[in-house]
């Protein structure tokens, strides 16, 4: 048998694949689903309390989270289908840490995308509002356009996201020997030495085949 702990396999790309879904869209669209539906219910409860003007502001807040929706669905795709060859290559193998390394800026750029590199406009109205309820949040009071700016913690969540090249890295270092092992012995012998050389009519009959083993 080969080496449990190196894992890889069909099996295992789909469940990295899964993973990629549920961490880049499963969780962003339900938290958004979720703010949608307390927006609807407080709209509800107030009922005709609100003037139009305040409804259309809703309104237009609630399309702009549809269309962010859509955006973290697009972005998330990449991610997603380099995620199945990541998990179907074995821990050591030179293919999984190339993979590994590419996942790393789509996830960066998903995140810069996303929240449109950290500095968030929230539009209100350009028109005074006349006779707004008390029990209003004051945010509704506003005109114009207010501009929330977090990208120097965006910068640092894609700084983050970087530094994980470190593990992919530590993780190819610590696997490869007993992947290398696995490629030649298919068992977990950690008493089995590396081939010999071969000679040049033995190396070149099965050059190609070991040059993806070493991958």
């Amino acid at each position: 048998m080969g080496d449990r702990k190196l894992k890889g396999g069909l099996g295992n790309a789909l469940a990295s694949s899964l993973w990629a879904t549920l961490i880049f869209i499963v969780l962003p669209i339900t938290f958004i689903l979720f703010t949608v539906g307390v927006i609807d219910v407080a709209v509800a409860d107030l009922g005709d309390d609100l003037p139009e003007e305040v409804k259309d502001i809703i309104d237009g807040f609630v399309g702009g989270l549809e269309d962010f929706m859509m955006t973290v669905i697009i972005y998330a795709i990449p991610i997603i289908l380099v995620a199945l060859p990541f998990g179907f290559f074995k821990r050591g193998s030179g293919l999984r840490l190339l993979f590994g390394f590419l996942q790393l800026p789509l996830i960066a750029l998903w995140l810069y995308y996303i929240t449109n590199g950290g500095v968030l406009l929230v539009g209100v109205t350009d028109a005074t509002i006349p006779n707004l309820p008390e029990d209003l949040p004051l945010a509704l009071a506003l005109s114009g356009a207010v501009e929330l700016d977090m990208s120097g913690l965006i910068y640092v969540l894609m700084a983050v996201v970087f530094a994980k090249g470190a593990v992919h890295l530590a993780e190819y270092g610590g696997y490869r020997g007993r992947y290398l092992r696995s490629r030649y012995k298919g068992d977990d012998d950690d008493d089995y030495d590396m081939p010999r050389k071969k000679s040049k009519k033995g190396r070149k009959s099965k050059g190609k085949q070991q040059d993806w083993e070493y991958l």
